[in-house]
């Protein structure tokens, strides 16, 4: 089947004024979907830093919570009261809870165990060096899973 040279220009000449019109619309399409799509990553990359951030500060101020509401056990201690026992039971589950309500970064949380890592610290309550040691392992090991996680130099 042979088509004659001007059927082929007409059809030639047809593709081009229709490219003409629909191409700059693909074009947009095709740049609005990509747009979308790197917004989408920024979003979920914004949301899992604020949540780092916000998991990190309720867990420094529990701890510091913590020990500033423990009695101390040796040297003559004394009874922590009522009050403080609720402060420190109260920090406690602070700490579990925002481990445990992060929506973004929930998987990492559990693969590094952090509320085991929790646990050790408020494990070591009645003695503050143990207590300081332990926190200070978990406050280096959220440091370097966030930077991991979210592709930051240190």
């Amino acid at each position: 089947m042979s088509y004659p040279l001007s059927g082929i220009l007409t059809i030639s000449s047809f593709i081009t004024k229709a490219w003409s019109g629909v191409g700059p619309l693909v074009g947009v399409f095709v740049g609005a979907w990509l747009s979308r799509s790197w917004q989408r990553r920024q979003w979920v990359l914004d949301n899992r830093k604020a949540e780092y951030r916000e998991l990190i500060s309720c867990l420094s101020q529990s701890a510091h919570s913590i020990m500033n509401n423990s009695a101390p056990t040796f040297g003559g201690g004394r009874m922590s009261s009522g009050g403080e026992l609720r402060e420190i039971d109260g920090a406690v589950s602070r700490g579990y809870n925002i481990i445990s309500d992060r929506l973004f970064i929930a998987e990492v949380m559990s693969r590094e165990k952090v509320r085991d890592l929790w646990l050790a610290v408020v494990k070591q309550q009645n003695d503050p060096n143990k207590f300081w040691s332990e926190w200070s392992a978990l406050y280096k090991a959220l440091l370097e899973t966030a930077r991991r996680d979210l592709k930051l130099k240190a």
